[in-house]
């Protein structure tokens, strides 16, 4: 990060702590706070966050937007990620879809707590498996 990016933060950072929905809501209440942002977005201190999500988090708490930013996978790319899995894996169901998520990040995650970055990585990986119509197919001859 330069020395520009981190004073950037720092301002944001700054205003973040001084607006509408912290003074009322978490002024008081630190934990709470860092609760908040677990929830919402995956870290323990806003420090931690880049500046895009700062931006929209200043913005979320200043009254700007209805919506809280999020460090979660779009439901685009979750739809994204079903229709691979409904085209490429011979076992549809939900079930082989989580084992298949979970061998792929070495973890037990659930669909809905997936971020952006480790969609992308299991999207990939669907993509990687043959398609059902090529399996199991005598005149098929690869790609």
């Amino acid at each position: 990060m330069t020395k520009k990016q981190r004073a950037y933060q720092i301002s944001l950072l700054k205003q973040l702590h001084i607006s509408d929905r912290y003074t009322n809501l978490y002024k008081d209440d630190p934990i709470a706070y860092r609760a908040w942002l677990k929830k919402y977005l995956g870290v323990d201190s806003s420090k931690e966050l880049n500046i895009s999500t700062l931006k929209e988090l200043v913005d979320y708490f200043n009254l700007k937007r209805d919506e809280p930013p999020t460090n979660r996978a779009s439901s685009q790319q979750i739809n994204y990620l079903k229709h691979c899995w409904s085209h490429h894996a011979t076992n549809k169901s939900t079930d082989a879809l989580l084992k298949f998520i979970k061998r792929t990040l070495n973890g037990d995650i659930n669909i809905d707590e997936l971020t952006p970055q480790q969609a992308k990585k299991v999207i990939a990986g669907v993509k990687k498996l043959k398609p059902t119509p090529y399996i199991n197919n005598p005149n098929y001859i690869g790609a």
